[in-house]
Protein backbone atom coordinates (compact mmCIF):
# COMPACT_ATOMS: atom_id res chain seq x y z
CA UNK A 1 0.00 0.00 0.00
CA UNK A 2 1.39 3.67 -0.96
CA UNK A 3 1.32 6.31 1.46
CA UNK A 4 -1.46 8.25 -0.83
CA UNK A 5 -3.36 5.77 -0.38
CA UNK A 6 -2.87 5.46 3.47
CA UNK A 7 -3.65 8.75 3.07
CA UNK A 8 -6.55 8.50 1.52
CA UNK A 9 -7.95 6.13 3.77
CA UNK A 10 -7.18 8.11 6.49
CA UNK A 11 -8.97 11.31 5.40
CA UNK A 12 -12.60 8.79 3.90
CA UNK A 13 -12.14 7.36 7.38
CA UNK A 14 -12.30 10.88 9.23
CA UNK A 15 -14.68 12.57 7.12
CA UNK A 16 -16.97 9.16 7.70
CA UNK A 17 -16.99 10.07 11.63
CA UNK A 18 -17.32 14.00 11.35
CA UNK A 19 -20.18 13.23 8.45
CA UNK A 20 -22.08 10.90 11.24
CA UNK A 21 -21.19 13.61 14.03
CA UNK A 22 -22.35 16.22 12.45
CA UNK A 23 -25.72 14.29 11.38
CA UNK A 24 -26.15 12.63 14.90
CA UNK A 25 -25.87 16.41 16.29
CA UNK A 26 -28.26 17.40 14.30
CA UNK A 27 -30.83 15.66 14.50
CA UNK A 28 -30.56 15.99 18.29
CA UNK A 29 -30.33 19.72 18.34
CA UNK A 30 -33.59 19.07 16.04
CA UNK A 31 -35.37 17.27 18.44
CA UNK A 32 -34.74 19.65 21.40
CA UNK A 33 -31.41 18.02 22.59
CA UNK A 34 -33.71 14.78 22.91
CA UNK A 35 -31.25 11.79 22.71
CA UNK A 36 -28.49 13.99 22.96
CA UNK A 37 -27.34 10.73 25.66
CA UNK A 38 -27.22 8.35 22.97
CA UNK A 39 -24.70 10.61 20.69
CA UNK A 40 -21.44 8.35 22.49
CA UNK A 41 -23.43 5.47 21.25
CA UNK A 42 -24.12 6.40 17.81
CA UNK A 43 -20.05 7.78 17.66
CA UNK A 44 -19.21 3.62 18.74
CA UNK A 45 -21.77 2.06 16.29
CA UNK A 46 -19.84 4.59 13.48
CA UNK A 47 -16.71 3.13 13.94
CA UNK A 48 -16.53 0.27 12.13
CA UNK A 49 -18.10 1.83 9.47
CA UNK A 50 -15.47 4.33 9.66
CA UNK A 51 -13.13 1.62 8.80
CA UNK A 52 -14.87 -0.24 6.41
CA UNK A 53 -16.03 2.73 3.80
CA UNK A 54 -11.62 3.75 3.41
CA UNK A 55 -10.75 0.01 2.57
CA UNK A 56 -13.88 -0.32 -0.40
CA UNK A 57 -13.52 3.77 -1.12
CA UNK A 58 -9.93 2.22 -2.06
CA UNK A 59 -10.48 -0.09 -3.93
CA UNK A 60 -13.47 1.71 -5.91
CA UNK A 61 -11.64 4.29 -6.59
CA UNK A 62 -8.94 2.23 -8.09
CA UNK A 63 -10.90 0.68 -10.65
CA UNK A 64 -13.11 3.82 -11.91
CA UNK A 65 -9.85 6.61 -11.49
CA UNK A 66 -9.40 6.90 -15.02
CA UNK A 67 -12.72 7.14 -15.60
CA UNK A 68 -12.70 11.01 -15.36
CA UNK A 69 -13.18 13.21 -12.14
CA UNK A 70 -16.29 14.40 -12.14
CA UNK A 71 -17.92 10.61 -13.21
CA UNK A 72 -15.47 9.26 -10.34
CA UNK A 73 -16.25 11.61 -8.00
CA UNK A 74 -20.17 11.09 -8.28
CA UNK A 75 -19.75 6.93 -8.26
CA UNK A 76 -17.37 7.35 -4.76
CA UNK A 77 -20.03 10.38 -3.49
CA UNK A 78 -23.45 8.02 -4.47
CA UNK A 79 -21.18 4.85 -3.26
CA UNK A 80 -20.75 6.34 0.38
CA UNK A 81 -24.72 7.54 0.80
CA UNK A 82 -25.60 4.01 -0.27
CA UNK A 83 -23.10 2.15 2.33
CA UNK A 84 -24.07 4.49 5.26
CA UNK A 85 -28.04 4.19 4.61
CA UNK A 86 -27.34 0.45 4.45
CA UNK A 87 -25.16 0.65 8.00
CA UNK A 88 -27.95 2.22 9.51
CA UNK A 89 -30.66 -0.48 8.52
CA UNK A 90 -27.65 -3.08 9.61
CA UNK A 91 -27.94 -1.49 12.48
CA UNK A 92 -31.53 -0.51 13.29
CA UNK A 93 -31.64 -4.56 12.68
CA UNK A 94 -29.28 -5.23 16.03
CA UNK A 95 -31.74 -5.45 18.91
CA UNK A 96 -31.02 -2.17 21.13
CA UNK A 97 -32.62 -0.41 23.56
CA UNK A 98 -32.34 2.64 21.63
CA UNK A 99 -34.81 1.19 18.52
Amino acid sequence: MTVAQIRFQLAVGITTMIAALEYATAYVALNDWFGRGDLIAMMTWSLPLAFGVPVFMTALSARISRAGLPLTFAVLAASGAILGALWTLLVALVPSVWI
